[in-house]
């Protein structure tokens, strides 16, 4: 490799890897002083404790190359080369995040970074004064790192608003959950009946540990090391986890169960044991909270038929944080597709249940949805993100959530279809008369066919108006800068909510225009972004301003099972004949 490429390499997070075998070591000391930055000088010889096989802390040497500055937020690092316990061979491995090397009786710091296709064993220690304060209880402790992000910070780190370019120290790539996947998060599921396993024999300085974001019957998971432990106190890992601020996260005792050196990035394949406290305090040096406590989870239970194997309920909890937790969920989902839905072949999946409970017991329920095709987990895991990304975080006033109820069913076939045309017979409509609408309608790999319901036309306005025909999500999509339509209150948003129609069938929207108020080509009505999202893009905007219509009501159409595609109907409402009064010419 070039040294300008050597020095261009990202720094990695050594969330996730591990070394050779492991010996028998001292303990580490027990709260150990921080050996002073100012002293530390190239050559002093260190011991580093860290977990290699099973639950046993091997010790390593780290020798001191030197001290390089960072920028502000990161403080300074200390370079040291490892070695012992197999660490030439494998090299620098991630799970070892948070491994505390000691001098002189002091602790030096705690390793955090490596490079990759270094080739040397050369990591990055974060220095025993960022991580010693992490210890207190005060959540501003480690710097600019305990700052809680913002919405909009966290939709471009992680992905939610689309393409990003991955940060020094995470190495990630575009798309949901996906940096943090590549940062040494791992999914797993627990096998039907699986004994819990053991709990470790140490979870003091250099012992392992999982902080999960999802918990249960499925696992979203990150291992590292114990840097320090005060009392009941504990600080891991030794470099930003997600740089979260405030947090409310499981912590778990963990065991390495085999290792996969790599010359990019190896790894130890680790598995969870039982919780064993919680993350309070996710700053720039660190992972802080105690032992002995536990987290506070979303509960989730979700019920999978039809799939793969028999029907199954699984039940895990989602770490609480307004802009994660809707895409936790997706995340859930997509892994519980793998081993209970099937993704090999195309079906029909139908989001039979989506209740969420709030606290004082009202719950929100959303009418049964299907999809179909050969991926049709997808928008449903999309449309399940979104729902609650719109409840916590609506433009009004956070809903909270005190748990998620959801069952999907599986059915092995295709369904579906498009309306190709649709009018009214007669042509001429009389406001309080019943025309028939009749729709043109193409099934999917069945023959075409004509579907047909009267409408009533009774709240029907005089003059020119819309009918759209179509599926209720194109329908609302259509609908979502329309006036009376956009929710406008936290009320509003469960009622929206309650309100999607199920779409096994045919809607039929109708509008009049209205003048409205067009600012930068959209309605000042425009709905939030979050319920933009849920409702799905609404196509590229155009030079020319959207039309601006007021809604009248929307009707169940005819009965077409899932469908999609929209079809406008303009037509004019005539008034009704006046009564036929006595004949002036007639003689009594």
């Amino acid at each position: 490799m070039r040294p300008c490429a050597l020095l261009a390499a990202l720094l990695l997070p050594l969330l996730s890897l591990a070394a050779g075998p492991a010996t028998s070591p001292a303990l580490p000391p027990a709260d150990a002083p921080p050996f002073p930055l100012e002293q530390v000088r190239p050559g002093l010889v260190g011991t580093g404790f860290t977990v290699l096989r099973g639950d046993t802390v091997a010790a390593f040497q780290a020798q001191v190359q030197g001290v390089v500055s960072q920028d502000a937020s990161r403080g300074p690092l200390i370079i040291c080369e490892l070695s012992g316990a197999g660490i030439e061979e494998t090299g620098v491995l991630a799970a070892m995040s948070g491994s505390p090397v000691f001098a002189e009786g002091k602790l030096l710091g705690a390793v955090a970074y490596a490079w990759p296709f270094a080739k040397r064993p050369v990591c990055g220690l974060t220095p025993a004064a960022q991580l010693l304060p992490l210890l207190d209880d005060s959540p501003s402790a480690g710097g600019a790192g305990g700052v809680p992000v913002t919405s909009s910070d966290f939709l471009s780190r992680f992905g939610r608003a689309g393409a990003r370019v991955p940060s020094p120290d995470e190495g990630g790539a575009p798309g949901p959950l996906g940096s943090l996947a590549l940062a040494g998060f791992r999914w797993s599921l627990a096998a039907p009946g699986a004994a819990p396993p053991a709990a470790p024999v140490s979870l003091g300085p250099g012992g392992l540990v999982g902080v999960l974001l999802v918990a249960g019957d499925v696992e979203f998971a990150a291992f590292g090391t114990v840097a320090h432990v005060r009392g009941d106190r504990f600080v891991a890992f030794g470099h930003p986890f997600m740089r979260l601020g405030a947090v409310d996260l499981p912590l778990v005792a963990a065991r390495v169960d085999a290792l996969v050196p790599s010359l990019e990035k190896g790894m130890k394949l680790c598995s969870s044991g039982p919780a064993v406290g919680a993350v309070r305090l996710d700053s720039s040096a660190g992972v802080s909270g105690r032992f002995g406590v536990s987290a506070d989870l979303l509960p989730v239970a979700l019920t999978v038929s039809g799939g793969v194997g028999p029907a199954r309920t699984f039940h895990f909890g989602l770490a609480r944080h307004r802009f994660l937790t809707p895409a936790l969920l997706q995340g859930a989902l997509g892994a519980i597709q793998n081993s209970a839905v099937g993704v090999a072949d195309p079906k029909t999946v139908t989001l039979a249940r989506f209740q969420a409970t709030l606290p004082d017991g009202e719950t929100v329920s959303l009418n049964p949805l299907c999809f179909s095709g050969p991926a049709p987990m997808a928008p449903l895991n999309d449309l399940a993100g979104n729902l609650l990304d719109l409840l916590l975080n609506n433009a009004y006033e956070p809903v909270a959530v005190k748990a998620l109820s959801l069952e999907i069913a599986v059915r092995p076939v295709l369904a579906g279809g498009a309306p190709q045309a649709a009018w009214l017979e007669p042509g001429t409509v009389t406001r309080g008369s019943s025309p028939e609408l009749r729709v043109s309608f193409q099934p999917l790999q069945a023959p075409s066919g004509t579907l047909s319901k009267r409408l009533p036309t009774d709240r029907w306005p005089e003059g020119e108006l819309v009918l759209w025909v179509g599926d209720v999500f194109t329908l609302w999509r259509k609908l979502s800068g329309t006036e009376g339509v956009t929710p406008s209150s936290r009320q509003g948003i469960l009622d929206f909510v309650r309100s999607i129609p199920a779409n096994d069938r045919l809607y039929v929207a109708v509008l009049s225009p209205s003048p409205g108020r067009v600012l930068q080509n959209r309605r000042l009505d425009d709905p939030p972004p979050s319920l933009a999202a849920l409702l799905g893009p609404s196509g590229p905007r155009t030079a020319a301003a959207p039309p601006a219509y007021r809604l009248v009501e929307v009707l169940e159409g005819p009965e077409s099972g899932l469908c999609e595609g929209l079809i406008e109907v303009p037509l004019t409402v005539k008034p009704p004949a006046a009564p036929a009064g006595p004949d002036p010419t007639r003689r009594p």
